[in-house]
């Protein structure tokens, strides 16, 4: 069985950490002209270089390289996978009006399709018509928006149509490949009830079309620039974007399936008649190992697939080179959000012998928490799980070997170093004296992000995060001591009090900085104004008020000068979850 808890901590230990060592020119052996790292490559004929794939290390054939299990080499072309899944297909539909979520797998992809066609209480100057395909692999989607012909804003609905030929909402693409990864995606049938303009195509990552939805509706030359707008006969159009990397093609294409429909180009937009139209959405990006509702749970938990079938039955979030903190808009890599879930969900998850690695895709991570769950994650596994004790010793002796700058270093290495940077960190608040708002953990400089409130303003602006400080870090230092004590760190055995004496200091003396007390007359009047300003088809019950309102704040050194950010949050959590406090009020 596929250990689920083990693919969280290989995320974060081997890949992920940014504390490291520099790679040193030794760890490159050379093959003809070009150097390589030994756990990434094979070297044949002392100049040919393939890749190691999900640690199956690929041979060559002619100028291609392959792995047996999916091709045979022959005196010609390798012979593509079969287009045939053993396993039946899952699919599902989710309504959230304005938006309809589809959802389908199979063995060669994952896809979820979007449609979002605005009601009439919506706000038309936020929303319209839309259509969005997103996939786990390559952390990459599609998303088109669509307008009136007529230019009636709120005139035009959009609406996904089941097959007439299959019955099906959607329905897979694949087309072998013996050069290359097949173009895999889906297929299905979108209806328009007036005649509209496609005004805006984005085909790039997550990050890009997200930028675009809820950011400043940024758009990015060097993606935008590189969509072609084709008419490709028979009343088709074809949407192509070749990637940066210079081999992945992402295509999005129309055609009519109704006799009044048309599409044609117009300059960069396309333009439709009322009717309905098939399309196509593909690209032809390495897929992801999908792992079963059993692999993801333990034995003694199996029975939730009976007690939850429609979860049991809908497309894993879960992989065997990637955990996903959830669809559309979190198709991307979060270790912090991987190791929450972990912590969270221990009782039900897999424990093993199979370990699978997870790669991230970008070494620069923003995340100052993601440094301070890790602890707390190791005892939780290799102290408090009888299956992780035993496995503590040949887990932590691993090498990692994606990220270069971790390359050859030991998990429990990696492990100390991030120990190490913590410790350093919560020094000069925990010495006598140093409890001062300038001594507690602020996000990384130039950043305005580095918590789980990870958008732009999540935080307020704020610079000192409330849960990292009061909740995370004192948790993380009895980690640490208890880490120490079972000797993870003979290096440093002080820390088995040193880093209990740091906790408490920093779970003692923490929690005042972030204090906020409104006066009961002033909450009246904030519960009053908000009530009123949102038109609320409810009273606002405040003189139910009858005292101060206290809470913690969601940070420090906000926006607009604000010492301390006065929002009401449930960042507590954190704090109740990790700590068993004695001091709080």
């Amino acid at each position: 069985m596929h250990s689920f808890i083990a693919a969280v901590l290989t995320v974060v230990l081997g890949i992920c950490l940014t504390n490291a060592m520099p790679q040193s020119v030794e760890h490159l052996e050379a093959c003809g002209d070009t150097f390589y790292i030994k756990a990434k490559y094979t070297c044949y004929e002392g100049k040919f270089l393939c890749p190691v794939l999900n640690d199956k290390p690929t041979l060559k054939c002619s100028q291609d390289c392959y792995l047996p299990e999916m091709y045979s080499a022959t005196t010609s072309a390798s012979a593509p996978p079969s287009a045939s899944c053993s396993n039946e297909a899952t699919g599902f539909q989710l309504s959230d009006p304005p938006n309809d979520n589809y959802f389908y797998s199979d063995c060669h992809s994952a896809s979820q399709v979007v449609m979002t066609s605005p009601l009439s209480d919506n706000d038309l100057t936020l929303m319209g018509p839309r259509l969005l395909v997103a996939w786990p692999a390559g952390n990459s989607d599609v998303v088109v928006f669509f307008q009136p012909q007529n230019g009636v804003n709120g005139s035009l609905s959009i609406s996904l149509q089941n097959s007439t030929t299959t019955g099906n909402a959607l329905d897979p693409i694949y087309e072998a490949s013996s050069s290359g990864s097949p173009m895999v995606g889906v297929s299905g049938h979108l209806k328009l009830n007036s005649s509209a303009i496609l005004t805006i195509p984005i085909l790039g990552s997550i990050r890009t079309i997200r930028d675009f939805t809820e950011g400043p509706s940024l758009l990015r030359p060097s993606i935008q620039d590189a969509i072609k707008f084709a008419e490709i006969g028979e009343g088709k159009i074809s949407l192509p974007r070749l990637w940066l990397d210079n081999e992945t093609t992402t295509t999005l294409s129309f055609a009519p399936a109704s006799q009044n429909g048309s599409v044609e180009v117009r300059d960069r937009a396309v333009a439709f008649e009322a009717g309905t139209y098939s399309f196509n959405a593909s690209f032809n990006y390495p897929q992801l190992e999908q792992l079963s509702p059993q692999e993801v749970l333990n034995q003694h938990s199996q029975s939730l697939m009976s007690q939850y079938l429609d979860q049991a039955q809908s497309p894993s979030l879960s992989y065997s080179n990637k955990l996903l903190a959830g669809a559309w808009r979190f198709l991307t890599y979060f270790g912090r959000d991987s190791m929450i879930t972990m912590l969270l969900m221990e009782p039900v998850l897999s424990t093993g012998e199979g370990e699978h690695h997870i790669h991230c895709s970008a070494y620069d991570y923003k995340m100052i928490n993601t440094d301070y769950f890790l602890p707390v994650l190791l005892v939780d596994y290799f102290i408090k799980n009888a299956v992780g004790r035993s496995r503590a010793s040949e887990f932590l002796s691993k090498r990692a070997t994606e990220n270069p700058a971790n390359y050859e270093l030991t998990y429990r290495q990696l492990a100390l170093l991030n120990a190490e940077k913590i410790m350093n960190a919560s020094a000069p608040f925990a010495v006598s004296g140093g409890q001062t708002k300038e001594n507690l953990i602020h996000l990384r400089e130039d950043e305005i992000v580095g918590e789980w409130r990870d958008s732009t303003y999540g935080l307020g602006g704020g610079r000192i995060p409330y849960n990292v400080n009061t909740a995370l870090v004192p948790a993380d230092l009895r980690a640490i001591g208890a880490l120490a004590e079972a000797g993870f760190f003979p290096e440093h055995p002080e820390w088995n009090q040193t880093a209990r004496n740091y906790a408490q200091v920093w779970e003692d003396n923490s929690l005042h900085f972030f204090e906020v007390n409104v006066p009961q007359s002033e909450a009246r009047s904030l519960v009053d104004n908000y009530v009123g300003s949102n038109s609320f088809p409810f009273v606002s019950r405040s003189q139910d008020i009858n005292s101060s309102a206290p809470f913690y704040g969601l940070a420090l050194d906000g926006n607009n000068n604000q010492t301390l950010v006065r929002v009401m949050n449930t960042d507590d959590w954190f704090r109740l979850f990790f700590l068993n406090t004695t001091n709080d009020n």
